[in-house]
C-alpha cells in the first residue's frame, strides 16, 4: 500500500475522472493494500481520511473507513491497552431508547427554570410515554428546579432533580433511581465566560493529583453542586440511590464532572449514563480516573457521549487551547441521515465527529441543537414556549411544529438567542416563575 499510493495520487491528479480504468485499477489494488498492510503492522500504518476517500464516491469512502476502523482501537499504540478497550467495546451495547429518554430530560432544561418546567417533565417523562420505552417515568411531584446565580444572572445555573420510577414494557429498563439534568449554554448569563475558562486546572478534591479538568466547568459544579444533593436529599434520594446526571453541551460537560464528584463522595453513581454534545473535560490522566472511579476500570464505559452530524462542540476548547483535553468515549455519533449511528472507541480518527469533514460552530449550523433522538427532532428549541415552560403542558414531537428559527436551521446560537427573548418577553407579559427550589 505505501509503494502503490504515489501511484494511485499520480492518476488521480490526471485522471480527474472516476471513469479512468487505471484510476479504478490502482484505486482497488490499493484499497486492498492498504487493509493488508494496516492489518499486518497493527495499525503502525496510518492514513489520513482524505487518503482514503480520494476520488471514492460515498459508499466506497464509507467502507473504507470502516475497514481502517476494524483495525485496531485508534489513538494509542499501547498493546494492552488497546486489548483492554477492545474488550470494552465488546461488552458495550447502546440502548438508543435509554438515549432517547435522557434527551428529552435534557431537553427541558432549556425551559430555564420557568414555571412550567417540573410539570413538563412529569408529563413529557411521564404519561406523553417519551421515557416508557426505556422502562421509566418521573414520579408525580418529585421534581425539584434549581436556578441559581454565577457572577451573572439569577439563571446562570440552571437543573432539576427527580425520581425515576419503574414502568413496564421494556426490555431493557433504566434502573429506578435519582436523575438531574443540567442546562446548556444560555445567553447573557456567564455561561460564556466559564466556557472561555478553558485552563486546565488540578481536579478539586486531590482525589487524583494527576487529573486536570477544565476550569470553568469545575466552577459551575462548584456552584451546583450543594443545591443539587441537597435536592436529592429532599425528594428521598439517598446515597445508595442509583443516580443519573445528564445534559446537553456545557450541561453534559458539568454532569460529567458531577459524576466524578458524586461517586468520590459516596454516592451511587450508575454506569449507565448518557450526555449530549458536550465539550471536552479531563485530560488522558482524568479520563482514566472517571472511568475507573465510575466502573472499576480505566477502560470501562461510565458514560456514552452521543454527537451530531458536523457539530464542532465536542472539540472545545478547540486549536491550541485544546492541548492535553481527552474525550470520554465511548461516543455514538449520529449523522445528518435520521437515526443512523456508529459506536466510536477512544479517540478514533476515523469515526464519529473526527470522521466528519468540515464541522461548523453553533453561531455558523445548527447541527448542536438538531437532534434524532429528543422530542420534535430539536433539543432545545419548543414548539409552544408558553405550554412547555410556563404551563406544564410537556414537549410536542412533530418537528413541523418547531417555531421557524429552527424548522429553517437558523445557527444553534441564534436559535438559543430567540429563546431567550421569547421568553423575556413571556415574562414581560405577567408570566412568573414559581419553580425553582
Amino acid at each position: 500500500a505505501p509503494l502503490l499510493f504515489p501511484l494511485y495520487k499520480k492518476c488521480l491528479t490526471r485522471c480527474g475522472s472516476l471513469g479512468c480504468p487505471m484510476l479504478l485499477l490502482v484505486r482497488s489494488v490499493f484499497s486492498a493494500g492498504l487493509l493488508a498492510t494496516s492489518l499486518a503492522f497493527d495499525g503502525l500504518v496510518h492514513v489520513g481520511e482524505d487518503e482514503v476517500c480520494a476520488g471514492a464516491d460515498e459508499a466506497e469512502c464509507t467502507l473504507a473507513l470502516r475497514q481502517l476502523r476494524g483495525r485496531k482501537i485508534a489513538g494509542t499504540h499501547d498493546h494492552d491497552e488497546d486489548a483492554a478497550a477492545a474488550a470494552a467495546a465488546t461488552s458495550y451495547h447502546y440502548n438508543q431508547n435509554q438515549a432517547r429518554a435522557f434527551s428529552a430530560l435534557c431537553k427541558l432544561t432549556y425551559c430555564s427554570g420557568w414555571a412550567g418546567t417540573a410539570k413538563s417533565v412529569e408529563l413529557t417523562c411521564g404519561i406523553k410515554g417519551w421515557c416508557a420505552p426505556a422502562g421509566i417515568k418521573i414520579k408525580p411531584g418529585s421534581v425539584r428546579v434549581l436556578a441559581l446565580p454565577d457572577g451573572g444572572s439569577m439563571r446562570d445555573v440552571v437543573a432539576y432533580a427527580g425520581i425515576l420510577e419503574s414502568v413496564p414494557g421494556s426490555d431493557e429498563p433504566v434502573e429506578p433511581g435519582c436523575v438531574a439534568a443540567v442546562r446548556g449554554t444560555w445567553p447573557r448569563t456567564s455561561n460564556g465566560k466559564r466556557n472561555r475558562q478553558n485552563t486546565m486546572v488540578p481536579w478539586a478534591t486531590g482525589g487524583c493529583p494527576d487529573c486536570l479538568v477544565h476550569e470553568g466547568y469545575q466552577k459551575i459544579w462548584q456552584v451546583l453542586m450543594g443545591s443539587l444533593t441537597s435536592a436529592f436529599e429532599a425528594i428521598g434520594c439517598n446515597m445508595s440511590t442509583p443516580i443519573y446526571l445528564t445534559g446537553h453541551s456545557m450541561g453534559g460537560a458539568v454532569a460529567t464532572i458531577g459524576m466524578a464528584a458524586l461517586k468520590e463522595k459516596g454516592w451511587n453513581v450508575s454506569k449507565a449514563q448518557y450526555v449530549f454534545n458536550n465539550p471536552m473535560v479531563f485530560n488522558k490522566a482524568g479520563v482514566d480516573y472517571f472511568n475507573k472511579l465510575l466502573t472499576g476500570s480505566e477502560n470501562g464505559t461510565a458514560v456514552t457521549r452521543i454527537t451530531h452530524a458536523k457539530d464542532s462542540v465536542p472539540f472545545w476548547p478547540w486549536g491550541r487551547q485544546n492541548a492535553g483535553y481527552t474525550p470520554t468515549w465511548p461516543e455514538v455519533h449520529y449523522g445528518a441521515l435520521g437515526l443512523n449511528h456508529q459506536v466510536c472507541w477512544k479517540d478514533s480518527k476515523f469515526c464519529g465527529v473526527k470522521a466528519e469533514k468540515h464541522l461548523c460552530s453553533s453561531y455558523l449550523c445548527s447541527d448542536h441543537l438538531v437532534s434524532p433522538l429528543a422530542p420534535g427532532g430539536n433539543i432545545a428549541t419548543f414548539a409552544d414556549l408558553v405550554s412547555v415552560c410556563f404551563k406544564g403542558a410537556g414537549t410536542r414531537k412533530a418537528i413541523m411544529e418547531l417555531p421557524e428559527v429552527a424548522q429553517t436551521h437558523q445557527p444553534s446560537d441564534d436559535q438559543l438567542a430567540w429563546m431567550d427573548s421569547q421568553l423575556e418577553l413571556l415574562q414581560s407579559e405577567g408570566l412568573s416563575n414559581d419553580g425553582s427550589a
